[in-house]
């Protein structure tokens, strides 16, 4: 991944062509500001020496440019599905190691033990969730001189 920042960064920075240096890699997920204010999203399709290009839209002028972004990491979804993994995990040993001590010292009914487990890890599996699904980070790549 950094070597793709880079060989994006260096290809977008170089003076006179941007495309001197190693071409980036197409397919990855960027952010573009422009000088007007507006933000593009997409996925990189292509740079020009004058313009870059996002899947499916317009080529935005380099001189247009103000900002250039990369995602980092993991998709939303992908974080999202392994924290809630985590989180059930976790929750099965917390909630299951507690559900065995009440059951040899208090000595509960077996649907209180089940309901306290199934609960304990269907709360653990959603705040697993929820922390793997927070906001996806960029790395600036490219500001414009």
């Amino acid at each position: 991944m950094k070597s793709i920042c880079l060989a994006l960064f260096a290809a977008l920075t170089c003076s006179a062509n941007w495309l001197e240096a190693p071409r980036p890699v197409p397919g990855k997920h960027v952010r573009v500001e422009l000088k007007s204010g507006a933000t593009q999203r997409g996925i990189l399709e292509a740079v020009a020496p004058d313009s870059l290009t996002l899947e499916g839209k317009a080529p935005i002028g380099r001189s247009a440019i103000r900002l250039v972004q990369v995602r980092t990491g993991m998709s939303r979804g992908k974080r999202a599905s392994g924290g809630a993994k985590i989180g059930a995990i976790t929750g099965g040993i917390i909630y299951g190691t507690g559900a065995a001590v009440a059951a040899a010292t208090i000595k509960p009914g077996g649907a209180v033990i089940g309901a306290s487990i199934v609960t304990g890890v269907g709360f653990s599996t959603g705040v697993g969730a929820l922390i793997g699904a927070m906001p996806i980070s960029y790395q600036t790549i490219y500001t414009a001189p």
